[in-house]
C-alpha cells in the first residue's frame, strides 16, 4: 500500500523534477548545437570545395550524439527515481538524488544512444556529413 505524500516528499519530487527539466533542456541544446556545428562545417566545406571539412563535421556529430545519449540516460534514470518516490516515498532515502541505483537494462548507455529517438536525429546528420564529403570529393 502506498504511503501518503508529506510536504517533505513533495519537495523531494520538486527537486527531482527540476533535474529532469534541466537534463531535457541540455539534451535539446546539444541537438541545436549539433545542427549549427555540422551545418556550419558543411557550408564551409561546400564554399571552400574541401571535402575533408565535410568529413570533419562527422566528428562533432558523433560527439554530440554521445553527449545527448548521456543526458537522455540521466533523464530516464531520474524519471525512474521520481516514479519510485511518487509510488513509495519511504523506500527512498529523504532527498536522495542518486538515480542509477534503479537502472534497468533499458536504461544502459548503449541502449539509450541507439534508441529510436537518438538514431532518428543523429544518423541522418551523420549520413548527410558523409554524403557531402563524398559528393565534394567526386566533384
Amino acid at each position: 500500500m502506498a504511503t501518503e505524500l508529506t510536504e517533505r516528499h513533495i519537495q523531494h519530487l520538486g527537486m527531482i523534477h527540476d533535474v529532469i527539466r534541466r537534463l531535457a533542456d541540455n539534451s535539446f541544446s546539444v541537438r541545436r548545437w549539433t545542427l549549427v556545428t555540422v551545418g556550419a562545417l558543411i557550408a564551409l566545406a561546400v564554399r571552400a570545395d574541401e571535402p575533408i571539412l565535410a568529413y570533419v563535421s562527422l566528428g562533432p556529430a558523433l560527439i554530440f550524439w554521445g553527449l545527448d545519449g548521456y543526458y537522455l540516460r540521466q533523464e530516464r534514470l531520474f524519471r525512474r527515481l521520481y516514479d519510485r518516490v511518487r509510488k513509495n516515498p519511504d523506500s527512498v532515502e529523504p532527498f536522495a538524488m542518486w538515480a542509477p541505483d534503479w537502472a534497468s537494462p533499458r536504461e544502459s548507455y548503449r541502449s539509450v544512444v541507439f534508441s529510436i529517438t537518438e538514431v532518428l536525429v543523429y544518423f541522418p546528420i551523420a549520413t548527410i556529413a558523409i554524403a557531402f564529403g563524398i559528393v565534394l570529393h567526386l566533384r
